[in-house]
């Protein structure tokens, strides 16, 4: 084994040593300093735990490379010695022959044995590949693309100098395997490309949102597996034309050829940092950075460039339909809506896809948020100018469009939409705005087929706005464009239907939402309906809707039932709707079909089943109680005396909630006797003072009792008594009430009174039934009185 060798060998597997400098001077013309280098330089790619400097002697052809290990949380020399035995097999004469071997460019095998074996099991293998690249060019449901990750980082420079022959053999043997099967006959993109996989985890208290928040960064590295985000750019290309996008992401674990397990065991970190995101909770980041090898099916070139950067390949589509630049031919459908945020979706569009627009934006949010940001400090914010300005250089190397016509684009956009690559999110409005602009193109291309995809897409998904419902609305009018087709009538209903299961706050918020669409879908019906069958198929949609609305209402109120009950009842200014259950009855009652019915039946069934399961009335409940109440009295005096006695719904629910407001008397109260939950002394002997007090607490006679003052504070205090008064319900439960009073003579002592808790709230209840019984039973008797006169009509 040369000098060389030994010398790194040693300094590989030693612990203790952290530095060494090997010198080329004396070496043959096998080991020249350039594959001196080759060597050193492969030790750093394999275990990016060394840093290599060089220094060159200006008097001579020698150089000096000082090698230095870099402190890591690791045993480095465990990890060089298992990734030595991995990358140095089989060894021969030295390790210096075997790594130039593996680092020369073109370098024959070492050995020919096995010559022809190996070449027909290559073939094989081949063939294999060719066959899987046509089965998952036919698949429709199979992922757009693949993403395999190297075993090891390649620089940008070294990939654009030396392509695959920059890779190590494993690389090397992945990379030409597919290259081989494209030249076999299959049709696949290939492309060579740095790959960054994000983590980031919120430091902070757990809320009621379920966010994924921690307590301090220690415990933000012991976390569960976290996929985070993938992002493949700057591309080597090695088959086929250049992508027409600057970067991708990638859907994990779907588009990845690796396991969760080898992720987790061959993707090492990067880098990690905590960072604080402008006025947010400080955010722990983690950066696992590799070179993939990234294919596709050129077959699928229009879906990976629409899911790469749908605004691009959005506004493709908009200038296919528009050749002319004279605007969107008129469709009467969407030219009647005056809340139409899709309108200015074409300039913004335009904006968001012109090169480094959207890094001068991240600019601007750096100096507005981050005032540390402008003098060079690393941030997310940085990083989001940093892609952009990468965007704005690999512009100019974008390959041609894949050529498509307008249906194909519209199939495709609304294909990665149902797969969630159009990340309506990142930039809501932005989002929300190219979503309703994806749904008017669509109508402009008339393929119904297509339509109903992005219903389907939308039904499942959530995209509602706070401020309104303007993508339901819009797919309200793609429905009225296509003629509401029968198939679509299911779709509509889970469209309604679909409620966030995280979100609570807009969970609550959803059922007035949701009316005011189904009375704009009532008044889409009246204008368009479906002329073809004389509006059957219209009809038929609105009982969809009303269906779908109250199922959701019922999950609703399963789920979540005090914050749906509040937002149903008061108004609540950011769904800019009236509250209450008014509303909900014009519009089902006015639509007069047997789904509308149901649908209402079925409202007032939901209200009442939680009525019928709330808690014990005397808990906070009860202020829904009387709420209701007077909700349905400005249900009957909304809707007339003529719709509310002909309303089932309306009577049930009226008549449910007189037979449980009228006022109850009080019962007798209950023995005042009761078990102590816990006391201050632990043993089985004790004390006086927790002995006389458990015989109060158990008494059913004894409703008060006297404690000085002095035996809870001051210096001869007993401390039992002064915990157990402190934490008197941890003690002795609810039904005891302690305070202080001052008796005659200036003493003071401290007074424990029992009490029945059902009792004192029933009391209160009574009174307050009192006064909302009034009204209530005059609504009562004014549908009863209507029915039974003369000429009055039954309940439908």
């Amino acid at each position: 084994m040369c000098k060389a060798c030994s010398s790194l060998q040693a300094f590989a597997v030693d612990p203790e040593l952290r530095e060494i400098e090997l010198s080329s001077e004396g070496v043959g013309d096998r080991h020249s300093r350039k594959h001196l280098e080759d060597l050193c330089y492969s030790w750093y790619r394999c275990n990016g735990d060394l840093r290599v400097t060089s220094s060159e002697e200006s008097d001579s052809n020698s150089r000096t490379l000082k090698v230095t290990k870099r402190q890591t949380e690791y045993d480095a020399a465990v990890k060089n010695r298992k990734q030595g035995e991995q990358e140095l097999r089989p060894l021969e004469d030295c390790w210096l022959r075997c790594l130039l071997y593996l680092l020369a460019p073109g370098g024959g095998p070492p050995s020919q044995a096995g010559g022809q074996h190996a070449s027909t099991s290559s073939s094989a293998l081949t063939a294999s590949v060719v066959g899987l690249a046509q089965e998952w060019a036919a698949d429709e449901e199979a992922p757009m693309k693949l993403l395999y990750v190297l075993s090891h980082r390649y620089s940008e420079d070294e990939l654009r100098s030396r392509g695959v022959g920059a890779l190590n053999p494993a690389d090397r043997a992945a990379v030409q395997l597919v290259l081989g099967a494209c030249g076999q006959g299959a049709e696949l993109d290939v492309v060579l490309a740095p790959v960054e996989r994000e983590v980031a985890v919120k430091i902070g208290m757990e809320d009621d949102y379920g966010m994924a928040w921690i307590a301090s960064d220690a415990e933000a590295k012991k976390q569960e597996f976290q996929w985070g985000s993938i992002r493949a750019s700057k591309w080597h290309v090695l088959e086929g034309e250049a992508p027409c996008f600057s970067s991708i992401k990638v859907a994990a674990p779907e588009e990845l050829a690796q396991s969760e397990d080898w992720v987790k065991s061959k993707w090492p970190m990067d880098q990690e940092a905590e960072e604080c995101t402008g006025g947010m909770d400080p955010m722990w980041f983690s950066w696992y950075r590799r070179t993939c090898l990234l294919l596709w099916p050129r077959s699928k070139r229009l879906l990976v460039a629409a899911a790469a950067c749908p605004p691009v390949q959005l506004l493709r589509l908009h200038n296919m339909l528009d050749a002319a630049g004279a605007g969107l031919p008129d469709m009467p459908v969407w030219s009647g809506w005056k809340f139409d945020p899709s309108r200015g979706v074409v300039e913004e569009l335009k904006r968001h896809t012109q090169p480094g627009a959207a890094g001068e934006q991240a600019s601007d949010v750096i100096e507005s948020s981050m005032p540390g940001a402008a003098a060079g400090a690393e941030n997310v914010f940085t990083r989001c100018a940093r892609r952009q300005e990468e965007d704005r250089a690999a512009r100019a190397h974008w390959g041609p469009q894949p050529p498509a016509t307008a249906q194909q684009l519209a199939a495709a956009l609304v294909d990665v939409f149902a797969k969630g690559y159009f990340d309506v999110d990142s930039n809501y409005y932005l989002g929300v705005e190219m979503l309703l602009h994806l749904a008017k193109l669509v109508c402009l291309v008339g393929d119904a087929g297509v339509g109903a995809s992005l219903l389907k897409a939308c039904a499942r998904e959530e995209h509602v706005s706070p401020y309104g419902t303007n993508v339901q609305a819009g797919l309200l009018r793609m429905t009225a464009h296509f003629g509401w087709p029968a198939v679509w009538q299911p779709l509509l209903g889970q469209l309604i239907a679909a409620r966030p299961v995280q979100r609570k706050y807009d969970e609550s918020m959803r059922p007035l939402s949701h009316i005011q669409l189904i009375r704009e879908a009532v008044q889409l019906a009246e204008q368009f309906p479906s002329t073809a069958d004389g509006g059957t198929r219209s009809r038929k949609a609105l009982d969809a809707l009303a269906l779908g609305f109250a199922k959701g209402l019922s999950g609703c109120l399963r789920d979540s039932p005090g914050r749906t009950l509040l937002r149903l009842l008061q108004k609540y200014s950011l769904t800019w709707a009236e509250g209450g259950l008014l509303p909900i009855f014009k519009v089902l009652q006015g639509i007069s079909t047997a789904g509308a019915r149901l649908a209402l039946e079925m409202v007032v069934e939901a209200v009442l089943q939680w009525y019928a399961a709330r808690a014990a009335p005397f808990c906070y409940n009860s202020f829904y109680d009387f709420a209701v109440a007077k909700e349905c009295v400005k249900l009957v005096e909304g809707l007339g005396l003529e719709a509310a006695a002909g309303s089932a719904a309306c009577l049930k629910l009226l008549s449910r909630l007189y037979s449980d407001v009228a006022p109850e008397l009080p019962g007798p109260p209950k023995p005042w006797g009761r078990q102590m939950q816990r006391l201050p002394c632990t043993g089985p002997q004790l004390c006086d003072a927790c002995d006389n007090l458990q015989a109060f607490v158990q008494s059913d006679v004894r409703q008060k009792m006297e404690l000085p003052i002095a035996q809870i504070s001051g210096p001869g205090a007993n401390p039992h008594l002064t915990r157990l008064v402190s934490q008197w319900r941890t003690y002795c439960g609810p039904g005891l009430e302690v305070q202080a009073v001052r008796k005659r003579g200036g003493r003071t002592v401290v007074e424990l009174t029992k009490f029945d808790p059902e009792r004192v709230a029933a009391a209160k209840r009574r009174v307050q039934g009192q006064q909302e019984l009034p009204a209530l039973q005059d609504c009562w008797m004014r549908c009863l009185f209507y029915l039974l006169a003369p000429g009055g009509g039954p309940a439908s």
